[in-house]
């Protein structure tokens, strides 16, 4: 496992005012975060490594909901193309940001990068998580009705935290599970 360094990284460029706010978020503030992020946001970006095109990244946007314990779930079809990809090779990377005003500096607000792996919910266990997904995104059931959708879990490995201009962390998974149980 990769150490985490103590103190958040501090972008070279930024302002002292930035860097003096950069340094007021501790880890475990950057944990509720990201979280709270997560929970907010409707929808993120899925990387998958393309397997048509011998390892490319690929990105498409999907809906989300999350598990207590902050899995992630995503409802894809059979046929498409990510979800060809995380069979293929089940590595992903779920970014999520916070959706400023167009006229804003996206780069001044948060995100996360939730890496890991993707693995199909088996029943019982779709069965159990279902209700989750279709609280947070009603639609669902409609998708189903056309082509072979699943229910698939994303299992966080790594997370990167960006909460603006210099604070940036990378977190700890337990202690991003222990905060998604709150």
């Amino acid at each position: 496992m990769n150490e985490l360094p103590s103190e958040p990284s501090v972008a070279m460029d930024s302002t002292p005012e930035e860097a003096e706010s950069a340094q007021r978020i501790d880890r475990d503030e950057a944990v509720t975060q990201a979280v709270h992020l997560l929970r907010a946001a409707r929808h993120g970006v899925l990387s998958t490594i393309s397997h048509k095109h011998d390892g490319w990244p690929f990105g498409s946007v999907v809906p989300y909901a999350l598990t207590v314990d902050g899995d992630i779930l995503i409802y894809t079809a059979s046929i498409a193309q990510h979800t060809r990809n995380f069979r293929a090779d089940p590595r992903a990377c779920l970014l999520v940001y916070e959706d400023p005003s167009r006229d804003a500096d996206v780069q001044a607000h948060a995100r996360l990068s939730v890496m890991g792996t993707v693995a199909e919910a088996i029943q019982p266990e779709a069965a159990q998580l279902w209700p989750l997904y279709q609280a947070r995104v009603p639609s669902a059931p409609a998708y189903g009705q056309t082509h072979d959708f699943k229910l698939y879990r994303i299992v966080p490995a790594h997370l990167r935290y960006i909460g603006g201009f210099g604070a940036i962390f990378w977190l700890d998974v337990e202690a991003y599970r222990t905060q998604s149980r709150r």
